[in-house]
């Protein structure tokens, strides 16, 4: 019976890991700046991207220009504001701007997550497309163009939010992924209790078996961040047909810088499961080398040392 519980402790121990694992990840990468910084924060310089964004910036704002400005400028337009899409990590102001269209996409995406959770999903397509909002970069962008300004450039800046489904073809579950990333906030519970029940389960277990379980636990580890590494962790970009040519080029860019901000997280945690694979193993061996030197000190049938005792027949004898 403790062979069995401890065997269960330790399984349990090693999933609860993983799961707290995942969870951190997903709490960074909604409650925190850093990661989405770090996945999308290059984006504008994917050409791809800036021609897209160009674009859709150049035929807003020629629309709400005055005709005189409108007609001055002219074809120019998208090559002006392509030129300041593609610089625009290396102008401030412009840097600043895109920095508050992640960070408010972010929140906003949270919040839409939230109210999945408590409100329910409603079923519709593109329920968990996420809107990034690029409104304050067009402001900055259009702000550079000649005779414009920037007082004005609040009033003519078109509206731009650029639609990304992740997981149009995935066939997701709005509602469970919403729970997920409700849960992912507790991801420090699931690490401590990963904590509690690998210490029990080593105090449960016995001799061999102790050390067959947590060999045993590491593995469910292993499989488990295997398994993360090799899929969600490493996304590959859905299918981008009928998708915008901005919501491609953000699908594409992400997908990769995602796969490389996630991915070494999961390789340490297999490096540390097999660490505790091999730790079980190597304990395992340990006590089925102690029990054999224990067996050779023992007599036969277990009736313990072999004892000899002195011949006294030549004494007797004299």
């Amino acid at each position: 019976m403790r062979h069995v519980l401890s065997a269960i402790c330790l399984v349990l121990a090693g999933l609860l890991a993983a799961a707290s694992t995942a969870g951190q990840q997903v709490d960074q990468l909604l409650r925190e700046p850093e990661p989405i910084r770090e996945i999308a924060g290059q984006l504008p310089a994917d050409e791809a991207f800036a021609d897209a964004v160009s674009e859709r910036i150049a035929d807003d704002a020629a629309e709400q220009l005055p005709a005189g400005i409108s007609g001055l400028v002219g074809s120019g337009l998208e090559n002006l504001v392509s030129s300041a899409v593609s610089d625009l990590l290396e102008d401030e102001d412009a840097r600043a701007a895109w920095e508050e269209s992640l960070q408010s996409t972010r929140a906003d995406y949270a919040d839409q997550l939230e109210a999945i959770f408590h409100d329910g999903a409603a079923g519709e397509a593109g329920e968990l497309a996420v809107s990034l909002d690029l409104t304050p970069v067009a402001q900055v962008l259009v702000g550079r163009i000649p005779m414009v300004g920037e007082e004005t450039a609040e009033q003519l800046a078109p509206e731009i939010v650029v639609d990304v489904d992740p997981v149009s073809d995935s066939g997701a579950d709005a509602y469970g992924v919403a729970t997920l990333a409700q849960a992912s906030s507790h991801w420090s519970v699931a690490a401590i209790a990963a904590g509690v029940l690998a210490v029990l389960g080593l105090l449960a277990g016995r001799g061999r078996g102790r050390w067959m379980n947590l060999a045993l636990g590491g593995l469910a580890a292993a499989g488990v961040g295997l398994v993360v590494a090799l899929g969600p962790a490493s996304p590959d970009p859905p299918a981008t047909a009928g998708a915008s040519p901005a919501s491609a080029a953000v699908v594409e860019h992400v997908a990769d810088e995602f796969a490389a901000w996630a991915q070494p997280t999961w390789w340490l945690f297999l490096a540390g499961a097999g660490v505790v694979v091999v730790g079980g193993l190597v304990g395992l061996l340990a006590a089925r080398g102690q029990r054999g030197v224990d067996g050779d000190r023992s007599g036969p049938r277990g009736e313990g040392p072999a004892v000899h005792h002195p011949d006294h027949s030549a004494v007797s004898q004299v």
